[in-house]
């Protein structure tokens, strides 16, 4: 099974040993708190503008792409999850809906950045592993279970159909059903990913 999934920041790190070449410009907690709010205060809730431009672009090859290797690496544990809701809304934020989330991806970090009227004006931040999101991740677990002891049934059946099964999952009405497809020259990945997975 390959898994993918993308955080909206990270938190800065000075620790020893860390992989960083420069040093963060933001320090601690409150700078931190105020350079977010900053970046926050230039964007627009609602709905956007429409594009006046017609003219479709033209396609890239790749020899229009040029790969610039930059940056700094980043460890896991300073990840960041960054929801923003109203004033309003945010009291009734579920953290039962946004928590799998950040279990699955491992995201150790969530900031839930509050606005009136488009302003930000304050950050709620939460780490899995610590207070109320204890209680909800204890909550979660007996989904999870089932949710492994499907994704177990599917890996094997997959196996049983080797290297050339292919299978389709749909669910309708609350009901999951397995299919076995007849096309079995279509893949939904290209060749040379799947080569990846093969043996030998």
């Amino acid at each position: 099974m390959v898994v993918r999934f993308e955080v909206d920041a990270y938190l800065p790190s000075d620790r020893p040993g860390s992989k960083a070449t420069r040093k963060p410009r933001i320090d601690d907690d409150d700078d931190l708190d105020a350079a977010v709010l900053g970046a926050l205060s230039g964007l627009s809730i609602g709905a956007s503008s429409k594009s006046t431009t017609t003219s479709s672009p033209s396609p890239l090859t790749s020899a229009d792409l040029k790969i610039f290797r930059a940056g700094t690496q980043t460890p896991h544990s300073g990840l960041l999850e960054m929801t923003t809701r109203s004033e309003i809304s945010a009291a009734n934020f579920d953290w039962n809906d946004a928590y799998p989330q950040l279990y699955f991806s491992q995201t150790p970090n969530h900031y839930l950045a509050v606005h009136r009227s488009g302003t930000f004006f304050s950050i709620a931040k939460r780490r899995i592993g610590e207070n109320d999101l204890v209680a909800i991740e204890s909550k979660a677990q007996p989904g999870f279970r089932k949710l492994r002891k499907i994704l177990g049934e599917i890996q094997t059946r997959v196996k049983k159909g080797g290297e050339e099964g292919r299978i389709s999952l749909v669910c309708k009405d609350g009901v999951l059903k397995v299919h076995k497809r007849t096309n079995l020259k279509e893949n939904c990945l290209p060749e040379d990913s799947l080569a990846l997975f093969k043996r030998g």
